[in-house]
C-alpha cells in the first residue's frame, strides 16, 4: 500500500493585492502555486479593473502548500498583479488512514507532522503512548507522533 499523502486546503481567502487591468464584473480566479488542486474563488473586479472582493468557490487540495499563502498570485479575469491572502488548514486535522494494518505494515510517514491515526491487529502488550511491537494478538488504535507510531 502506498504511503498516505497529507493534504491541506484553504479555509479562508481574501484580497491581497488588487492588481489592475481586469475585466469589470465577476470572474473565476485560480491560485497559481503549490502542488495539487488549486484554490478557486469568484472575484469581483471593479470598473477600474481592480479586484475588490472574493468568495471561496473551491478550497483546493494541496499536497504541497502554495509558495506564499500571504500573497498567492491568481490567474483569470484579465487581472495583472492580483494576489490572495490564504488561510490554510492544518494538513493533519484528525486524519486517519484506512486499515487495518499489522505493526510491520504501518506506513512510514516521513515529513508528516503528528496526529494521523490508524488501527493495528497484532500489537504485543500495548501501553498507552508506548512504542509498538508486532506479532501479538491485540488490536488497538495507533497514532503517528511525528517520529513513530504509538499505541493509544
Amino acid at each position: 500500500m502506498a504511503n498516505p499523502t497529507a493534504t491541506t486546503e484553504v479555509k479562508l481567502a481574501s484580497v491581497g493585492l488588487a492588481g489592475s487591468g481586469g475585466t469589470p464584473g465577476n470572474a473565476i480566479l485560480l491560485g497559481t502555486t503549490g502542488v495539487g488542486r488549486k484554490v478557486a474563488v469568484v472575484g469581483t473586479i471593479s470598473a477600474s479593473g481592480a479586484l475588490t472582493s472574493v468568495a471561496l468557490l473551491d478550497s483546493g487540495a494541496y499536497s504541497t502548500a502554495p509558495t506564499l499563502p500571504s500573497g498567492e498570485p491568481v490567474s483569470g479575469g484579465g487581472l495583472v498583479g492580483a494576489t490572495l491572502i490564504l488561510n490554510m488548514s492544518d494538513p493533519l486535522e484528525f486524519s486517519s488512514i484506512p486499515g487495518p494494518y499489522t505493526v510491520a505494515t504501518l506506513p512510514t510517514m516521513t515529513g508528516v507532522g503528528a496526529g494521523t491515526q490508524a488501527y493495528v491487529t497484532d500489537a504485543t502488550a500495548p501501553i498507552y503512548n508506548g512504542v509498538l511491537t508486532g506479532g501479538g494478538a491485540v488490536a488497538c488504535n495507533v497514532w503517528w507522533n511525528g517520529t513513530a507510531w504509538l499505541s493509544t
